[in-house]
């Protein structure tokens, strides 16, 4: 499977994980991809990289961000976001976000 196949394989996967409000499946496909994880260290935020080199040169990372944006007295639902993108050189390719609420 080349980069571009699996940027789109990713692509669906992550609005899946929208569709089903659960970023296990976006992160069980990367992983079952070759893709590495990297937790990003924030306080109060979980926050995941994902990223393939590609053999053509081009790479894949998709960055998940989840955070309470619940404040003193409030008690709102979880954001959590999604945005994907195909690099080439510096370059973005093609670039693909997603969110859900829960």
């Amino acid at each position: 499977m080349n980069t571009e196949e699996k940027f789109i394989v990713l692509q669906e996967a992550v609005t899946e994980a929208c569709s089903q409000k659960d970023y296990c499946i976006a992160s069980d496909v990367a992983a079952s991809l070759g893709f590495t994880e990297t937790e990003q260290l924030r306080s109060i935020t979980l926050s995941l990289m994902y990223e393939y080199q590609g053999s053509d040169g081009r790479s894949i990372v998709l960055n998940f961000r989840s955070y309470d944006p619940s404040g003193p007295f409030q008690n709102l639902t979880d954001i959590n976001k999604f945005k994907l993108k195909l690099i080439s050189t510096s370059l973005v390719e093609r670039e693909f976000s997603c969110s859900y609420e829960d």
